[in-house]
């Protein structure tokens, strides 16, 4: 549908990706800002994007994320809850980006195997936002669950960072 989503209703609305069509058939119903934006990043290719491994990594990430909560007036999660988090690889998974060798982005996703993935939580240094690591991280756990055969992505919401990435917007 091309219904018009006025921004109120953003809260109770969702851009849903049918990933039955493959990532390069998605990939065409980005926006064209947020086409550019991911064909610019390869091209500069300062990012590297990998599944959270080590402690360190969860330990950069976790100031990003006190950081960015700070930023926002909330209170952050505890360290334990993040790691309780991140263990949880049977339904769910969590991407970094990393440029100059430190964490810049984290992104956190939920699943249900071989049903949807959505994605749950996002933290970047906003002082890397030029390299557009939360574009980058979204584009390739959208790629991850095409491979890994889910039938749907929910982005969690649709203000318009998400709806850059087509899809479709329910309610």
């Amino acid at each position: 549908h091309d219904m018009k989503i006025k921004p109120s209703s953003d809260a109770t609305s969702v851009v849903m990706l049918d990933l039955k069509k493959g990532s390069e058939a998605i990939f065409a119903d980005f926006s064209q800002t947020r086409r550019n934006e991911l064909r610019k990043a390869e091209r500069q290719n300062l990012l590297e994007i990998k599944h959270i491994e080590t402690d360190d990594e969860l330990a950069e990430m976790y100031e990003i994320h006190c950081e960015w909560n700070r930023s926002k007036g909330h209170e952050p999660d505890t360290f334990e809850q993040m790691q309780i988090a991140v263990a949880q690889r049977d339904n769910r998974r969590v991407f970094i980006a990393k440029a100059d060798g430190r964490v810049v982005a984290g992104s956190f996703y939920r699943f249900a195997p071989g049903g949807v993935v959505e994605y749950a939580a996002n933290f970047s240094r906003p002082e890397y936002q030029r390299l557009r690591p939360n574009d980058v991280l979204g584009w390739h756990a959208i790629k991850w669950a095409c491979d890994e055969g889910f039938s749907h992505f929910s982005m969690g919401g649709s203000h318009l960072f998400l709806r850059r990435f087509g899809g479709e917007i329910i309610q």
